[in-house]
């Protein structure tokens, strides 16, 4: 038989188990409104970024999505925020669309509407990355892009295959593959081979399809 007090730390456990976990209460204050895009077509499928600066620097969240008409909902604590939208996919990155519209959410105040216009976009690269020789899809490749002549982001990201990349307009950009085990790539204009940069204007779109070389076996 169970003594005393073990029976009594299996009624707790199982009054505990049945209690159900308390969700953390969301604030009752924060920012509504609505998206567009640069040219003032509603923004759906755009993503709410807010920031906050603090002693240490800056804090950015981007979680919220808005809905088919461009609206959104973000709760927020009181405070000075930066609000933006972004659609990296669209080539609206936190880069060309930082600074964002300082919004202050207030007790007098507590839910502030705004509209966000979104800022001229970047170009957007995009495509696939597959082993040359045996035409399978290579995960894990880094793309590398940097601006050579000092005009725009610098970037690195991981992939997964198929990838689709904001990029800075107007500008000369270096991009460069690489994945264990494959020599690297690096983007080259057919029409001029002299100069391997990409150049895109904001909003224009370029599918590549990179095929990576696997490096000899080591013996």
């Amino acid at each position: 038989m169970l003594c005393k007090s073990a029976w009594l730390v299996l009624l707790t456990l199982a009054i505990v188990s049945r209690c159900p976990a308390q969700a953390t209460p969301l604030p009752a204050s924060g920012v509504t409104g609505v998206v567009l895009t640069e040219d003032g077509q509603l923004a759906a499928g755009a993503t709410i970024c807010t920031a906050i600066r603090h002693e240490h620097g800056e804090a950015i969240n981007c979680q919220v999505p808005t809905d088919s008409e461009g609206r959104f909902v973000v709760h927020l604590k009181p405070g000075t925020y930066q609000v933006l939208a972004i659609n990296a996919g669209e080539g609206y990155s936190i880069e060309n669309q930082s600074p964002g519209q300082d919004v202050s959410v207030t007790p007098d105040q507590p839910w502030p509407n705004v509209t966000i216009q979104q800022h001229a976009r970047g170009g957007v690269l995009m495509g696939s990355i597959t082993d040359k020789l045996t035409g399978r899809k290579i995960k894990n490749a880094l793309v590398q892009i940097t601006a050579i002549d000092g005009i725009g982001e610098n970037s690195g990201t991981t992939v997964q295959s198929d990838f689709r990349l904001p990029v800075s307009p107007n500008c000369d950009l270096l991009v460069v593959v690489m994945a264990k085990g494959y020599r690297g790539w690096i983007y080259t204009d057919p029409s001029n081979p002299s100069r391997p940069v990409l150049h895109l204007a904001s909003g224009e779109q370029k599918t590549v399809e990179i095929q990576l070389e696997p490096l000899p076996s080591q013996p």
